[in-house]
């Protein structure tokens, strides 16, 4: 990775998440303030994720925050138009499917606030956040309230402290 303007105290490095974070050339244990981990559903086998925060917290200082952004895509309709044969639902069934076969959980934003809890971290919030998808009310959604849906989507997902 290349980042042209890149502070002295930030650096870079690839790292499978499905390995244990306590590799001594990469993490100090109890070093870091914050730890963010954004959208890595994907790629973290359902049966890592316990561990992982686990790893994450032997890796906070004291007082340290733990914050995790993961969407769910539970797409709803508020009309009531979308039936179970639509293509988005099919998509979300088949994509789910993918996913469990790989030992991946697609739903796992919903069980943050457990797996935080279990693993013993303090001040746990987490905030799901609806963002609106297809025709959207003109009068509801400019784009300077889509920038704050965004902001709002990075700011108020979920977090725990040490």
């Amino acid at each position: 990775m290349l980042v042209t303007d890149q502070p002295d105290n930030l650096s870079l490095c690839g790292y499978n998440l499905n390995d244990r974070l306590n590799d001594p050339e990469v993490f100090q244990a109890k070093a870091y303030d914050l730890i963010h981990s954004r959208c890595v559903s994907s790629g973290i086998k359902s049966s890592r994720w316990a561990s992982y925060i686990c790893d994450m917290r032997l890796l906070l200082r004291p007082e340290g925050w733990v914050h995790i952004v993961e969407y769910y895509l539970n797409v709803q309709s508020s009309s009531g138009r979308l039936t179970h044969q639509s293509a988005i639902r099919r998509w979300w069934n088949d994509y789910a499917y993918a996913m469990s076969r790989m030992n991946r959980d697609p739903r796992v934003g919903s069980r943050l606030q457990h797996l935080l809890t279990e693993a013993r971290l303090a001040d746990v919030r987490v905030e799901t956040v609806q963002l609106p998808i297809g025709d959207w009310d003109p009068g509801r959604c400019s784009p300077t309230s889509q920038n704050d849906q965004q902001s709002s989507f990075s700011d108020h997902t979920g977090g725990a402290k040490l």
